[in-house]
């Protein structure tokens, strides 16, 4: 009976794994083989730290590592964001149940058991915010790869009670936001918190953090855009307003040449520079010319930035993603940016995924084969936690920015903005990535390298009924178009790679 039962389990086990990646998202081509099988470890990592319900909660849970399980927003956002691009039922079924099984509006961090992983001295039970990870822009980028609206009816409420606790619990006298402490910050013990001798449960609520505003001041228009979505008019009203006052409190926070945090106990601002002092850049809160400026030297900037978290940002995924969202948004508009955006990013995935596809054991290295909490450029010497999901934030990189697959905020549109590296752009090589959901389409996306700077894209659409698709270059000019048949149908147009476009559907 033992052995029919096990038998019986392994044959499901494997059903189900052949059922995953029948429809999950797979690269191939011409890519190192690191690269193919990196990805793959990342998403088997994601697979691995998402377990079944159990306790209190009611739903599939994100358990941010498997060597610690427990519930918080901000790995679960950037992890279900990555998965979202592979995968995303699953990602939007998790996202859910964050919410949905949370045993308070400002989701605390727990574990299954329900004890409490986050305190600060004064006992309050903390959550990570609405910046650690950016979970709202993730949110964002999410809704648009899905266009979900049955999904987002369902959850709109719970995102709802999380934004407005932050209003009423995190806010002081004049309306600024601020953390209870350095735990809920997610950059526990940061040095621009100037606390001594720190733990990370001290409160730092005299502190007015720069992304704190730019947060709540974005998360606020991505509201407003939902309810105007699922018809709520007078949550329309409100998500406007609330955006406006916050952007209007984090430009109070410009000093001479960019945003600064404010001590309120000194009555002064900070000297600190931190990686998420990026967020106003492209979460559109600024203009693009002063974003420009403070991008222009992005290895200066990095010396900053360590200063003021006390770390190095690309060692760590929740700092790079900003970083490089930042260098995303001003790379549209400056080659210098753009450049070493992609030089960083072909670096990175050059590094993490040689680390993962190792097949020998060695000494202060991480293990093969699993995503890792962070990376210490530029040989990973010790990978942190291992099975940490927020370390397949490589697969989310080789997605947006090297494939140049990206979801759009508050548009229906794909931007197709491929980052090929001069090591890739070899003639006829080909790279490509199969089953990418978009919109109920499956898409299998194609690159060429047919000249040192262009690429023949290649998009085979999988679709039920007949639909127009449109692609347009950065000026707005229609360089292919076409009516696509029922079931399966083919687009193929030349592009210059490193230059932006428009997939309409």
């Amino acid at each position: 009976r033992f052995i029919s039962s096990f038998e019986e389990k392994l044959a499901a086990k494997i059903s189900e794994d052949a059922s995953f990646w029948r429809n999950c998202a797979l690269i191939f081509g011409d890519w190192p083989s690191s690269w193919i099988n990196g990805f793959i470890y990342d998403v088997e990592t994601l697979r691995m730290i998402i377990y079944p319900p159990v306790g209190v909660f009611k739903h599939k849970w994100d358990v941010m590592h498997v060597n610690w399980p427990r519930n918080v927003v901000a790995e679960t956002s950037l992890d279900m964001l990555i998965l979202g691009h592979v995968y995303p039922d699953l990602a939007k079924e998790v996202i859910y149940g964050l919410y949905s099984d949370a045993v308070a509006p400002n989701v605390p961090c727990i574990h299954a058991d329900g004890t409490y992983n986050m305190v600060a001295r004064d006992g309050s039970k903390c959550g990570t915010s609405l910046a650690w990870c950016l979970p709202f822009y993730c949110y964002i980028l999410l809704y648009e790869l899905t266009g979900d609206i049955d999904w987002l009816k369902t959850i709109y409420p719970y995102w709802r009670n999380f934004l407005i606790w932050w209003l009423k619990n995190r806010t002081d006298n004049e309306g600024f936001l601020h953390y209870k402490c350095s735990w809920e910050s997610g950059e526990d013990c940061a040095p621009r918190f100037e606390i001594k001798n720190c733990i990370g449960d001290e409160s730092i609520e005299h502190i007015r953090t720069v992304e704190l505003q730019a947060c709540m001041a974005h998360a606020a228009k991505t509201m407003e855009y939902y309810s105007r979505i699922l018809n709520l008019d007078e949550d329309t009203y409100f998500w406007r307003r609330i955006g406006n006052e916050y952007e209007l409190k984090l430009q109070k926070l410009w000093r001479s040449d960019w945003f600064h945090d404010y001590n309120t106990e000194v009555g002064d601002y900070t000297r600190y520079t931190d990686p998420l002092h990026l967020t106003p850049i492209f979460m559109d809160l600024i203009d693009v010319d002063r974003g420009i400026k403070f991008m222009s030297n992005p290895d200066t900037l990095l010396e900053k930035f360590k200063e003021s978290v006390g770390v190095n940002t690309l060692d760590w995924p929740s700092l790079t993603f900003p970083f490089f969202e930042a260098l995303l948004k001003a790379g549209e508009f400056n080659d210098n940016c753009r450049e070493y955006l992609v030089s960083k990013v072909h670096d990175l995935l050059s590094i993490a995924y040689s680390a993962m596809d190792r097949s020998t054991l060695e000494k202060n290295r991480p293990l093969p084969g699993v995503s890792y909490e962070k990376w210490e450029w530029p040989k990973i010497k010790f990978g942190g936690v291992e099975g940490y999901g927020w370390g397949a934030f490589t697969t989310l990189a080789f997605i947006r920015y090297i494939l140049g697959f990206q979801s759009v905020p508050f548009s229906r549109d794909i931007k197709l903005y491929p980052g090929f590296s001069e090591k890739l752009m070899e003639n006829g090589r080909e790279y490509g990535i199969r089953n990418l959901q978009y919109r109920n389409l499956t898409l299998d996306l194609k690159y060429k390298v047919v000249s040192p700077k262009t690429l023949r894209l290649t998009l085979k659409v999988t679709t039920e009924k007949k639909r127009e698709i449109h692609i347009i270059d950065s000026e707005g000019n229609l360089i292919a178009s076409k009516t696509l048949s029922p079931r399966i149908d083919r687009l193929s147009t030349e592009i210059c790679n490193n230059e932006a476009y428009i997939l309409r559907l």
